[in-house]
């Protein structure tokens, strides 16, 4: 019994895949992309639509039969809520946002101060939450190295290094909170932009600060112990961002990690990196990108997980629905 509730928890699965990709859907190109019977996708989309989760928009155009229904994901189903925090220079940033399923804004706000207060976090938060009752997800974004339990291990914040973030957060709300590296959700996104590459590297250099970077391996996240991977800031002490601390940067990525492609940033680099100055034989080089801003990825990989996280929660009810 076990394996079957676990193929039927499956099948549901990698139809909610296609309608979280977008678009409309009929119960044929459903059966042909999953490779689920007819029968079997019309009792899911019964289901889904049960639910609430999809929603019947029309009929398709006739090719001399009966027309097909046309389904699509209801965007209103859950909304996605971000939080992207960030200290460029003197001050504190706090962006709230939330989004429909189909990435739509629904919901924006900015907070400048001058101390980044764990209070003025939480106020942020309880704005964004009263501003928008279809969040279902809560996403952080966060300069700093974040554990495995989202807990804050060093940050720009610095009322907030090693406070309980997170705890703090959970007292204001049942709903699940993750956060995340701002140099990992921009990853994501750069791979979005990328699916063909499932090997990615994105190097930020601040102007004035130690270096990070997000790392795909094999399509997933690499985070490393304790979240500490694509810290490679430590691979020079210097804090003032050069040509030559981001070649050493880039030089590094490219011997351990063989990706296919290396996105940076860095505001006040002059020329652009070129991979012929590392000395790496060209066979081996990766695609390198210089990347004009980064505020927008990092809004898109919040996202992202958000998305990501509200598909797979919904497994755990995928027995219930067949």
């Amino acid at each position: 019994m076990a394996k079957i509730r676990d193929l039927k928890e499956d099948n549901i699965q990698r139809v909610r895949a296609c309608f979280y990709q977008g678009g409309n859907w009929t119960k044929t190109d459903l059966a042909q992309q999953t490779g689920i019977s007819l029968a079997g996708t019309t009792n899911i989309l019964q289901a889904l639509k049960a639910s609430g989760e999809i929603r019947f928009v029309g009929n398709a155009s006739s090719t001399g039969g009966r027309k097909s229904k046309l389904y699509q994901l209801n965007v209103d189903f859950a909304h996605i809520g971000t939080v992207l925090l960030s200290h460029p220079f003197d001050q504190y940033q706090i962006a709230m946002h939330a989004f429909n399923l189909d990435g739509e804004t629904v919901f924006e706000a900015f907070v400048s101060s001058k101390t980044g207060s764990l209070a003025e976090i939480c106020e942020a938060v309880r704005i964004l939450l009263e501003s928008d009752p279809l969040i279902q997800i809560l996403v952080l974004s966060f300069p700093g190295i974040i554990g495995t339990h989202g807990e804050i291990l060093s940050s720009d914040f610095t009322h907030l290094e090693k406070s309980q973030l997170l705890t703090t957060l959970s007292a204001l709300t049942d709903l699940p909170i993750l956060i995340e590296n701002d140099v990992n959700c921009a990853v994501l996104a750069y791979q979005k932009e990328h699916p063909d590459d499932d090997n990615l590297a994105l190097l930020y250099q601040p102007d004035s600060d130690f270096a990070g970077a997000g790392l795909l391996i094999d399509g997933h996240l690499h985070r490393g112990k304790q979240g500490f991977a694509g810290e490679v800031g430590y691979l020079n002490k210097k804090v003032k961002a050069t040509k030559e601390e981001l070649l050493l940067q880039i030089t590094a990525l490219t011997v351990v990690l063989a990706p296919d492609a290396i996105a940076y940033y860095c505001p006040s680099l002059e020329k652009d990196i070129q991979m012929a100055d590392t000395g790496i034989p060209q066979a081996f080089h990766p695609r390198l990108e210089r990347l004009t801003q980064l505020d927008s990825l990092v809004l898109q990989g919040g996202q992202e997980l958000g998305r990501l996280h509200l598909l797979n929660s919904q497994k755990q009810t995928s027995a219930n629905l067949c």
